[in-house]
C-alpha cells in the first residue's frame, strides 16, 4: 500500500511522489508532519501536532523531548524512533530524528 509523500512533491512519471506504507521514508515523513503541525492547527483533530517550541525556554535536549513526546503519541505504534536536539547556536536548535525500526 502507498501513501503521499511528505511532503508533498510531485513525481514527473506518476504524477504526486508516493512511498510504501511503513518504509523508513514515509516514517520519517509522518514524523516531519507531525513536527511541523502545531498543536490546535486541525480542527478534526485538535491534539494533533507538536507544542510550540519557538521561544520556549530550555536544553535543546529538553525541546527534542517534547517532540519526541508528540512523536510517540501519533507515530510510535508504526516505528521505533530517536530523536536528539543539538544546539546549532545561542537561539537555534537541531532536531535530529532517526527510524530504527518500523512495524509494517
Amino acid at each position: 500500500m502507498e501513501a503521499f509523500a511528505y511532503p508533498l512533491r510531485f513525481d514527473p512519471v506518476s504524477g504526486f511522489a508516493l512511498l510504501e506504507l511503513d518504509e523508513p521514508a514515509e516514517v520519517e515523513g509522518c514524523a516531519a508532519a507531525i513536527l511541523d503541525c502545531p498543536v490546535g492547527w486541525i480542527d478534526s483533530e485538535p491534539d494533533f501536532g507538536t507544542p510550540e517550541l519557538v521561544f520556549r525556554p530550555g536544553a535543546p535536549q529538553d525541546l527534542a523531548e517534547v517532540a519526541g513526546e508528540a512523536i510517540a503519541r501519533w507515530l510510535a505504534p508504526r516505528a521505533l524512533t530517536e530523536l536528539s536536539g543539538d544546539a546549532v547556536d545561542l537561539v537555534t536548535t537541531q532536531i535530529n530524528l532517526a527510524v530504527e525500526a518500523t512495524n509494517g
